[in-house]
């Protein structure tokens, strides 16, 4: 089995932000293998990312790019829901079947 990477790069985040969590009794260890991700946790990720390890700083901007195209998809998805509503003029539009026959 591979070493799951994403939660040691959650923590080094969180610790990096909020460096008063730690207390004197924690050590800190330098890993020595470098971090990797499973072929499961790659689903849509390049190759060289599914292949194999990935640096710290790499998997971040890996993270990073994906963020930006979610947001990016996010403010596109948006703007159709915002273009819709420009172009309802307010009315509700009723279309009448006919059997088109003669009104008398």
């Amino acid at each position: 089995k591979l070493p799951i990477a994403f939660p040691s790069l959650l923590c080094g985040i969180i610790l990096n932000q909020h460096p008063e969590i730690l207390v004197k009794e924690d050590i800190a260890c330098k890993r020595e293998s470098p971090l990797t991700i499973g072929a499961r946790q790659s689903e849509g990720i390049s190759s060289k990312t599914a292949t194999g390890t990935m640096t710290r700083k790499e998997m971040i901007a890996n993270l990073k790019s994906i963020i930006t195209a979610l947001e990016l998809e996010e403010a596109n998805e948006v703007a159709g829901e915002q273009a819709d509503v420009d172009a309802d003029d307010g009315h509700d539009t009723e279309v009448m079947e006919t059997d088109e026959s003669e009104n008398i």
